[in-house]
């Protein structure tokens, strides 16, 4: 996107600057261990700074358009978050002289809506937004031409490399700041060139037409698969895939796009600044003689001997506000058959027993796996990359080990899977788990991921408030746990009784929304019976944050409540009902990803100041045991 920064400051006057070299001292100044191209865009910062511009342009860039593609588009995080870190690593050498340009930018969204981003930057560079209006649109119309013309080279290479039989085709997959830039890869495409063989970078291909994985938001994810379509199909052409140690959506989209390439080779080489160049000679050249070979024995072949899967997944799909699970045979439950369990991996025991809880009101067959060990962690990593994130291999080994040991033959199995459309990685947890469950022809398994935008399906308001009152008691009683084990006079034994107390809070909630109301009253009286050897304000105490899962499994956090209560330390864990309030925020702020009508809106206000009136009330109550 150089072509439209790049006019679009100077149509108003001023003269862009490039960085020249990756500096080790900015590199050196990282605050966490970052990927390799984030630790590049510190190097170019430092020597940005030793240039003395007047202004830095470090847009937040949260989308790239993608033709024909999935509904939303999102960068990575780490990209998202570059003018934050970059500013955060630098902020002691930051000159008052220069002025920092940090417009948000989405350029996934409609030209009218680019163009008021580039227009915010008016202000600060002493220009008019008429002026600042009119050199985006100059300088877009730039940026498609180029994009155009990108699209015509690729076509022209493609139809050079069709005349000759004997050629083949190497796309480049990546990002075009790890695998377009010299800086960052390490002249693999010269590796290639050097040796007679035609180099197309992915994104000069024409992939408009071309299907796009269903529910890949990440915007270069989207690309780079399309791409993946485009090359298997393809006699000539084949793929290698630059990737960067530490990057989180490649831990998934490499996955995809090996299953997508199937039998066909294909290269991925994965860099860091400490990637050995004899080592990527070797890599290359051992790559190109498994192509030779494959392609000889295509040529043999006199007729695809691919095997074709008859296996049909298990799918739910939501019909007319009504949950529909259609199995493998084709026929067709509800959540509410007895044949059919909704199973809850557990994100630490509270919380999971809550939530199978309200179901259970509404009559549907529950089932909560038991809390994470190290076995799970082994089936998980023995089914995944190891690169995913840890909660992935967890629950995934989970579930595994249920659907192979304790499962019932004749079970339709539904675990619970909440999603996202990122663009952090838990997003793609269901996607990974659906493969797997297809990979290993699973029958009779699928996965449940409600959404209060539909007010979970045929459940209802009501549903919906008890959902809400199981996750805060939940989380209070996580923190009665941590209290209890630093201030009862005995521990032990108050952990059993709150493990008493705790089975008459899930009766009350499997019963609805007025026994649960009479249950915590109770609970309150007898948890005020539990003596303390000092009250709870008195206790030196810590907050535990981080992400939702992490921060509430045992393994996850390797037991840090345990560790500091042995310290005579009571943790507090953020809590999980701040998550619903953050979705309500972005509701209300119009920030989420799809924007919600005045009507939708009003809903929004009313079903939060409930939710606020419910969180106090239990949380009033609960206070009154001395515990909380």
């Amino acid at each position: 996107f150089y072509p439209l920064y790049a006019h679009f400051f100077k149509k108003l006057g001023f003269r862009p600057v490039l960085a020249e070299k990756v500096e080790q001292e900015g590199v050196d100044l990282c605050s966490a261990p970052f990927c390799y191209p984030c630790e590049i865009a510190h190097g170019f910062f430092k020597n940005l700074l030793d240039l003395n511009p007047d202004y830095l342009f470090i847009p937040h860039i949260t989308g790239v358009k993608v033709r024909n593609g999935y509904t939303h588009s999102n960068t990575c995080p780490l990209l998202q978050g570059e003018p934050f870190y970059l500013k955060s690593a630098f902020e002691s050498r930051l000159s008052d002289d220069v002025v920092l340009l940090t417009p948000l930018i989405d350029l996934s969204a409609n030209t009218k809506e680019q163009k008021k981003s580039f227009q915010s930057m008016a202000t600060d560079l002493g220009k008019s937004r008429r002026l600042a209006g009119a050199a985006f649109e100059q300088a877009k119309a730039i940026q498609d031409r180029m994009q155009q013309h990108m699209i015509k080279l690729g076509k022209e290479a493609l139809r050079e490399i069709e005349q000759d039989p004997s050629r083949i085709g190497v796309v480049l997959f990546g990002r075009p700041y790890n695998a377009f830039v010299p800086e960052a890869n390490k002249g693999i495409p010269h590796k290639f060139a050097s040796r007679g063989i035609s180099i197309i970078p992915v994104d000069f291909l024409d992939l408009g037409q071309l299907p796009v994985r269903d529910h890949m938001y990440w915007s270069m994810g989207q690309i780079n698969l399309k791409g993946a379509v485009a090359v298997r199909e393809h006699p000539q052409l084949f793929g290698t895939y630059i990737t960067n140690f530490s990057c989180g959506p490649d831990s998934f989209i490499v996955g995809y796009f090996r299953d997508i390439m199937g039998a066909k080779p294909s290269l991925t080489l994965e860099l860091d600044n400490h990637t050995a160049d004899a080592g990527l000679e070797t890599r290359i050249e051992a790559f190109l003689d498994i192509v030779a070979r494959y392609r000889k024995l295509q040529s043999l072949k006199k007729e695809d001997g691919k095997p074709v899967s008859t296996f049909i997944p298990t799918r739910s799909e939501l019909e007319q506000s009504r949950y529909r699970i259609i199995t493998s045979r084709g026929e067709a439950f509800t959540l509410f058959d007895p044949r059919v369990r909704l199973v809850f991996a557990s994100m630490n025991p509270f919380t999971s027993e809550a939530m199978a809880a309200t179901y259970k009101s509404k009559g549907i067959r529950c089932k909560v796996l038991p809390p994470a060990n190290e076995e799970h962690l082994k089936i998980g990593r023995g089914n995944t990359s190891c690169k995913e994130c840890l909660p992935l291999q967890l629950t995934s080994g989970a579930m595994l080990k249920y659907l192979r040991e304790e499962r019932p033959p004749d079970e339709i199995t539904v675990f619970f899977y909440p999603t996202a459309e990122g663009p952090c990685r838990f997003g793609q947890y269901r996607d990974f788990m659906q493969d797997l469950v297809i990979k290993q022809q699973i029958e009779n398994v699928t996965f449940f991921s409600p959404s209060s935008k539909d007010g979970y399906g045929e459940l209802g308001r009501e549903f919906t408030l008890l959902n809400w009152n199981g996750i805060v008691i939940a989380d209070i009683f996580e923190d009665i746990r941590n209290a209890m084990l630093v201030i009862a006079d005995n521990p032990e034994g108050a952990l059993a009784t709150l493990g008493e107390i705790w089975a008459e809070i899930i009766n009350g909630l499997e019963g609805g929304q007025d026994t649960f109301r009479e249950s915590i009253k109770r609970v309150s009286r007898a948890l005020k019976e539990i003596p303390q050897i000092l009250p709870l304000a008195e206790a030196p105490q810590v907050l535990i944050v981080g992400e939702i899962y992490v921060r509430k499994e045992g393994i996850s956090r390797r037991w840090l409540p345990e560790r500091l209560a042995s310290h005579g330390i009571v943790s507090h864990v953020a809590p999980i009902h701040e998550w619903v309030y953050y979705v309500d925020w972005l509701l209300e702020n119009d920030l989420a990803l799809e924007r919600v009508n005045f009507k939708d809106r009003i809903k929004n206000k009313i079903k939060h100041s409930i939710m606020v009136k419910a969180e106090k009330e239990i949380k009033g109550i609960m206070s009154e045991s001395g515990w909380y």
